[in-house]
């Protein structure tokens, strides 16, 4: 009894202490690839498969109202249309960045926007009219 005790325990600390390693990732989020990309282009975007990252294949494969986003450290992901969407960005530190390339560049954040800390300054080139 004493061992089965033991062994919930440890499991029990394990969780606790582990469980929020992921971010709470869910299968279908996009994360950048490459250190600069365009919004529209699946080239700039890694997948959550429930397991690991991969690197989007189809071109269908962006970010869209319902999938969450993750701006990697020293990463510049840049909304290049009027269509970009996603459901919460994440970041990773005060280096994750967007940027607004034309007057017509529109991202819309259906959920929240977690910034890596108070102190940063999450957003790029801002082009006159990009909302």
């Amino acid at each position: 009894m004493k061992i089965l005790f033991t062994l919930r325990s440890f499991l029990l600390v394990g969780f606790l202490f582990c469980g929020g390693v992921s971010w709470g990732q869910a299968i279908g989020d996009f994360q950048t690839k490459s250190t600069t990309g365009n919004w529209s282009n699946f080239n700039s975007w890694n997948v959550w498969t429930g397991v690991l990252w991969t690197p989007a294949v189809l071109p269908t494969e962006i970010p869209s109202a319902t999938t969450d986003v993750y701006i990697q450290t020293g990463h510049t992901i840049t909304v290049d249309n009027g269509t970009a969407a996603c459901k919460t960005i994440n970041t990773f530190a005060n280096t994750s960045k967007i940027s607004f390339s034309t007057a017509g560049s529109i991202l819309s954040v259906y959920g929240n926007l977690f910034l890596f800390s108070t102190t940063h300054s999450l957003f790029g080139t801002w082009t006159a009219g990009a909302k």
